[in-house]
């Protein structure tokens, strides 16, 4: 085996080990949390935006 098949395998191997850790980490509860927890305060900033807005009109 020379050194560019080995190189192709480790950095296979790599992008393989990266891509489940973030397969992980996206379908994780918690980051599902965070997610739901982020829409919910920006839906709460647009919606108090626009009701300052129609109260200023």
């Amino acid at each position: 085996m020379n050194i560019q098949t080995l190189g192709v395998k480790i950095g296979k191997k790599i992008i393989q080990i990266i891509s489940q850790q973030i397969i992980n980490y996206t379908t994780s509860e918690q980051f599902q949390k965070r997610v739901s927890e982020m829409l919910d305060g920006v839906v709460d900033k647009i919606v108090k935006a626009v009701l300052s807005e129609n109260k200023s009109r």
